[in-house]
């Protein structure tokens, strides 16, 4: 009579001749042991009889157990791989690829369409950055609405091959960080990495894989987080960041110990590009990666001053409802979700009339020919790129797939960075110099009896005055203003005057009551590429 069956665990007879089998197994017969695992994988044994099978095993062959239940795993591990690679299962797997191919495909399409639905009138708009300016300031931001454009072009610089950084300047208290907090409102927050404060290495490590800084904005709200040692020594972070920002990349080596024998080198990287938005309040960001930042100033005038003041207390808020938020957020994940991988490609078929523009502008002002500009170039390039990003519902693509930029995207870029750059220069004060002089100014009428300003005369004027008079929490920002008028020729110091001994009062001639005509542009303006490019027009139909 057959022997009775356990369901999963083979028969009773079955298992019984398996068993007679490993009992007449001879010590090290390692063949024979792998022939009958074999069987006893065939016979679909229950876990008990698994184990009875093992130690009957290793009473015969008088292998340990854990190499017996080895060769169990590396027999199961075979059969697994030879099942994935017969021609049933690799068709069903090649289905199976296909169907969540599609189904991502699907999703993916169902999410466009809802994202379009939700940002189309901002997409299409012929006011879209003035719209944006809009929704920014009744957020909460008073003016500043060149620093409102070139921190959106900025933010969506991301999605190019190459983003911009920008590093955003102001006395402490002077609102420097708080345009970049409300914009960054309308900004997907999975694509922005907030850092107040880091270890060293921990850019290189952030996220799973080498993709997780990719098209990412990284905002640092202080520039001491990266700043050096307080014995000179660079932050490593300042290290990586600089070369994630130039190199589009960051790499490190790790040798890690092994147990069985010489460390193992890993390499782990992470790979741009990345969009990096940098605050100060001091003059504590290094010369190399200044060079590879565009600025914006806080407005510190009295009359912002003011204007804050009244939108504090004026008791008027204007209220931006959470669906027009989402509005904006959708148009910049519908901007995302179309990307094409490494970032949209943009032609600016304007490029050589710009060329020529410039170079005519700095025939007239060689001061604004400095070394930087090779950079800033490109930082132009990209400002001007991310503008027609910002259209691309608006603007013809040619037989590449490419955004054709406009020259309205020009004049985007222009109003967003001119001025701030124009300042790094020294084209054009900023409007915190501005201010500090005007405060120079009080401070030496105050000292003549008349209250007026005599040619050749020397006034006393201190840091710490000033720095009561403008309302700066830092003396240093006081004593950076009057290095900056120095640099800019309205203060002389007289040394006829100096005193000896640390902290002896500094005396100065004012040169200059005001910096009105200090005035300059670093990049053309939009009427002059346009006359450049009428001329090359022109030109070429004659």
């Amino acid at each position: 009579m057959a022997g009775k069956q356990t369901p999963g665990g083979g028969g009773s007879d079955q298992f019984a001749a398996l068993m007679m089998k490993v009992k007449a197994l001879s010590n090290g017969d390692d063949d024979g042991l792998k022939t009958l695992i074999g069987e006893m994988l065939d016979a679909s044994l229950t876990p008990a009889r698994r184990d009875m099978f093992v130690a009957e095993a290793k009473k015969a062959t008088g292998f340990p157990a854990n190499t017996i239940k080895g060769l169990i795993g590396a027999a199961e591990a075979g059969r697994r791989e030879c099942e994935r690679n017969s021609p049933d299962a690799q068709e069903a797997a090649r289905r199976a690829k296909e169907w969540e191919q599609e189904a991502a495909r699907r999703e993916r399409e169902a999410e466009r369409e809802r994202l379009w639905r939700s940002c189309s009138a901002i997409a299409t708009s012929r006011t879209l950055l003035d719209d944006m300016v809009s929704i920014v300031q009744r957020l909460g931001v008073v003016g500043e609405g060149s620093t409102i454009r070139g921190m959106y072009l900025t933010m969506t610089s991301r999605l190019l091959k190459d983003a911009i950084s920008l590093l955003r300047r102001g006395a402490a208290a002077g609102g420097k960080n708080y345009p970049i907090l409300v914009i960054l409102r309308i900004i997907p927050p999975e694509s922005v990495i907030s850092i107040s404060s880091s270890s060293p290495m921990a850019l290189i490590y952030y996220g799973d894989d080498e993709d997780a800084l990719k098209h990412k904005i990284i905002v640092i709200a202080e520039a001491a987080a990266i700043a050096a040692k307080a014995n000179g020594d660079e932050n490593p972070m300042t290290i990586m960041l600089r070369t994630l920002l130039s190199e589009g990349r960051i790499d490190r080596m790790i040798a890690l110990p092994q147990s069985d024998g010489s460390p193992r080198t890993v390499h782990v990287h992470r790979l741009g590009p990345v969009c990096l938005i940098l605050t100060s309040a001091r003059d504590n960001v290094e010369a190399e990666m200044l060079t590879r930042l565009v600025t914006s100033d806080a407005d510190e005038s009295d009359e912002q001053t003011r204007q804050i003041l009244s939108k504090i207390l004026s008791g008027k808020h204007e209220q931006v409802g959470v669906d027009e938020i989402g509005q904006w957020l959708d148009f910049q994940r519908w901007l995302e979700i179309d990307m094409p991988e490494g970032g949209y490609a943009v032609t600016i078929p304007f490029e050589a009339a710009l060329l020529a523009a410039w170079l005519e502008l700095l025939k007239g002002d060689p001061t604004a020919l400095q070394l930087r500009i090779r950079r800033d170039a490109t930082a132009l390039k990209a400002a001007i790129e991310a503008s027609a990003v910002l259209h691309r519902a608006q603007r013809q693509t040619d037989e590449n797939g490419r955004i054709v930029a406009e020259l309205a995207d020009y004049k985007n870029a222009f109003d967003a960075f001119n001025i701030g750059m124009a300042t790094l220069y020294d084209l054009k004060p900023a409007g915190a110099v501005v201010a500090a002089l005007a405060a120079v100014v009080e401070m030496a009428a105050a000292q003549d009896i008349d209250g007026e300003i005599r040619e050749g005369a020397s006034y006393k004027i201190s840091a710490p005055e000033l720095q009561r008079r403008l309302g700066y929490a830092s003396h240093a920002a006081a004593q950076a203003r009057l290095y900056k008028l120095e640099d800019l020729g309205a203060l002389e110091r007289d040394e006829a005057m100096r005193g000896h001994g640390r902290g002896s009062p500094i005396h100065y001639k004012i040169k200059k009551l005001s910096l009105d005509g200090v005035q300059g542009n670093v990049f053309p303006p939009v009427s002059e590429v346009k006359k450049a490019l009428d001329t090359a027009e022109t030109a070429e139909t004659a």
